[in-house]
């Protein structure tokens, strides 16, 4: 069983959850603005008609929102949890390499750091550094599935 398969899609090829939490958030803005320039037409007609399609147009970037949020969300709890846990102490480690003048890409995480067990998985995914520039460190799930995820909002900013 590949770790495509056993962890909840992840990581994506592109992370889905995320690209779609980040275009629904985008739409929705833009959505809010164009209803606040509603108030310039001066048709009552048409504002109460723009007004009413602007918000049947705001439901699916609330469901995209919602949908990707849950799975981001979903990354604080539980067994990615303890992996965020392990993410967070494994990015200041390789930040103090990079206080220190030394780089980043040559400092080996210590063996505690190095590994991780997703309960789903048979194999331990991998932690290690994949970046010069913060966030740093990154999950190899195996299979050439990599990611990266900021360590504090869990929001992936690299897979492959």
């Amino acid at each position: 069983m590949g770790a495509r398969e056993s962890v909840f899609s992840f990581p994506g090829d592109p992370p889905l959850p995320d690209i779609l939490f980040e275009l629904s958030t985008i739409v929705l803005v833009v959505l809010i603005v164009a209803s606040a320039l509603t108030a310039v037409v001066r048709s009552s007609t048409w504002r109460v008609w723009l007004r009413r399609a602007l918000l049947a147009l705001a439901i699916l970037p609330l469901v995209g929102l919602l949908a990707g949020g849950c799975v981001i969300a979903n990354r604080h709890f539980g067994e990615w949890r303890q992996l965020r846990r392990q993410l967070r102490l494994s990015h200041d480690f390789a930040r103090a390499a990079a206080d220190e003048g030394r780089s980043v890409l040559a400092a080996d995480l210590p063996p505690q750091l190095a590994e991780f067990r997703f309960s789903g998985l048979q194999k331990p995914v991998r932690i290690r550094i994949m970046s010069g520039r913060e966030p740093y460190v990154g999950v190899d799930f195996g299979e050439g599935a990599n990611a990266m995820f900021d360590p504090v909002t869990m929001l992936c900013t690299y897979s492959d």
